[in-house]
């Protein structure tokens, strides 16, 4: 039995010294691999963060980019809203004349009951309330005063603005100043 157990014990390490070094190098080899496998799963995954991390910071980016450009136009909006509250409502003038320059003679016939139309210089001097035997200083200043009025940025409309402007031209035109 003892002969048996030498025996065993010779070719244990026979085997031993002649595998052991190959059996321990594939072992390192095995944990060598190993870890390479999970230092490349490690940087699959610092990869993924990364771009998960780009993917949401140019999103808030461009929801904030989108964000401000809404903001803007809201402020404009409140801004022109603002200035229309400040202007209040627009009052409608009534200073003698009609608005509506496009009428032709039969309707403006018809309005001062058969007569014929209106003298346009007339009407002009009427629409800046001057008279006759104005000056250019007069006419000036007339007109300032009553663009002031029609303009619509100060409460007036369009077409007041343009009727004032036409009763300075044809006033100008009377007198040679134009």
């Amino acid at each position: 039995m003892i002969l048996a157990l030498l025996a065993g014990w010779i070719v244990f390490s026979y085997f031993f010294a002649e595998f052991a070094p190959i059996i321990l190098l594939g072992i390192c080899h095995l944990i060598g691999f190993l870890f390479l496998c999970l230092w490349e799963v490690v940087k699959l995954i610092a990869r993924a963060l990364a771009w998960l991390i780009a993917r949401i910071f140019r999103g808030a980016a461009t929801a904030l980019r989108k964000c401000g450009h809404g903001l803007r136009l809201g402020l404009l909006f409140l801004f022109y809203l603002a200035d229309e509250w400040r202007r209040g409502p627009a009052e409608e003038q009534d200073d003698g004349a009609s608005d509506d320059e496009g009428a032709d003679d039969q309707e403006e016939r018809q309005d001062r009951g058969g007569l014929p139309p209106r003298d346009p210089y007339a009407d002009a001097l009427t629409r800046l309330g001057l008279n006759p035997g104005l000056t250019l200083s007069d006419l000036k200043r007339a007109y300032k005063q009553a663009i002031r009025l029609a303009h619509p940025d100060a409460g007036g409309s369009a077409a007041a603005a343009q009727a004032v402007n036409a009763a300075r031209d044809v006033i100008a035109r009377r007198h040679g100043w134009k």
